[in-house]
């Protein structure tokens, strides 16, 4: 079987100051990007006071109920934190401290763990698809979709100008 080889040799967490210090950065940045979620929600959670425009952004209908709020800052916790491990792993080769008898990653392992990304990205699309549908009552566009995706985990901007030239539209 082909061994995988990390991009980065010699950094990896086949001891124990180097699990810690993989860990710690790994802890870190998942704190700070859950940290960073909360904040951009609770900061939405102000700019869209208006949330009863014809089309709704994707936080309106999120904004609508507590729990689907919680449930995707957790959403995107879990998943900023596999991606963090997995960037660890495919640059350092970092990971094996948590097995049982380590062993070098093999290229099934490789995959292992990019099906599991494809998973996580298919759960997030159903997610937000899922808040979409029941908001809106229609199925969104793939663009919008994807869009909507980007924007609430922050690599999207929302035009804000769009929304409030559309609720001066209504309100005159």
């Amino acid at each position: 079987m082909r061994r995988y080889n990390p991009l980065i040799n010699g950094v990896n967490s086949r001891t124990y100051n180097s699990a810690f210090l993989l860990g710690a950065i790994t802890t870190t940045i998942t704190t700070l990007l859950a940290v960073h979620f909360s904040k951009m929600s609770s900061d939405r959670m102000e700019e869209t006071n208006n949330c009863t425009l014809e089309r709704k952004q994707l936080f309106c209908h999120i904004k609508s109920s507590a729990y689907t709020r919680n449930a995707e800052i957790v959403l995107q916790t879990f998943t900023s934190t596999l991606v963090i491990h997995y960037f660890l792993f495919f640059i350092f080769g970092a990971g094996g401290s948590s097995l049982s008898a380590y062993y070098k990653p093999s290229y099934n392992d490789v995959r292992a763990v990019s099906t599991t990304a494809i998973i996580i990205v298919l759960t997030n699309l159903l997610f937000y698809y899922t808040i979409i549908l029941t908001g809106r009552g229609k199925s969104p566009p793939v663009y919008d979709l994807l869009h909507s995706v980007f924007e609430q985990y922050g690599y999207a901007k929302r035009n804000v100008s769009k929304d409030k030239q559309s609720s001066k539209d209504n309100t005159e």
